[in-house]
């Protein structure tokens, strides 16, 4: 009895030690990608702040781009703040249409509803959807079709970090870029939004966000 006892503990123990190292190799992977990741962030920002790389036309145009970096695939889209609808102040009709669309009927006036309640509030798209559903593909959509920033303006959104001869354009504010990577096959992205003032190439990444991916897997 006491043999088998014995026995038994050291296969719990063997069996701890293994899914352990499952564990640790696990986490070792997602932290890999997920810096990789960043760094297809960091690679979509520069392509929009150099203007002459050789990414940046079709990043402008709206259009995905793949790339390839430590043996892995990546896609990365940008788009501006400007095409999108502002949740603190665009029309509620068209607002209403649009929500929908992204998120769907029974999440759309739900959406809704709240982002009409807190009109001048809103630091973040995600705020609007129930706390499950901000990290998720009903996340990436909003965020495709609504911004919080377009009527923003450098003074009150980085006054303390860009300075004061470089931070106003003639319209009173500088472009706004969300700039979204993720891995080819996988279903996990990034999205990062941010303040691009192009002629000094520096930037401020205004909102970050772990999202689901719609885009196809097989997409090289």
């Amino acid at each position: 009895m006491i043999l088998a006892a014995l026995g038994a503990i050291s296969t719990s123990v063997i069996s701890k030690g293994i899914i352990g190292r499952v564990d640790s190799a696990s986490t070792e992977r997602r932290v890999r990608e997920r810096l990789l990741v960043e760094a297809a962030i960091a690679r979509g920002i520069h392509a929009l702040l150099v203007r002459d790389d050789p990414m940046t036309e079709r990043l402008l145009r709206g259009e995905p781009v793949t790339w390839s970096f430590a043996d892995r695939i990546f896609r990365i889209e940008a788009r501006p703040e400007s095409n999108k609808l502002d949740l603190n102040s665009a029309d509620s009709g068209a607002l209403a249409v649009v929500l929908d669309q992204a998120v769907g009927p029974e999440l759309g006036p739900k959406a809704h509803a709240a982002a009409l309640s807190k009109r001048g509030e809103l630091s973040n798209p995600d705020l609007i959807l129930p706390l499950p559903e901000r990290f998720s593909l009903s996340g990436k959509r909003l965020r495709d079709v609504v911004t919080v920033f377009k009527g923003q303006t450098v003074t009150n959104l980085a006054q303390e970090t860009v300075s004061a001869d470089n931070a106003v354009a003639a319209d009173g504010g500088l472009p706004i870029y969300t700039v979204q990577a993720g891995l080819n096959g996988s279903l996990r992205m990034r999205s990062a939004t941010v303040l691009i003032e192009p002629e000094t190439h520096r930037f401020i990444i205004l909102d970050q966000a772990d999202l689901e991916s719609d885009w196809p897997a097989s997409d090289q």
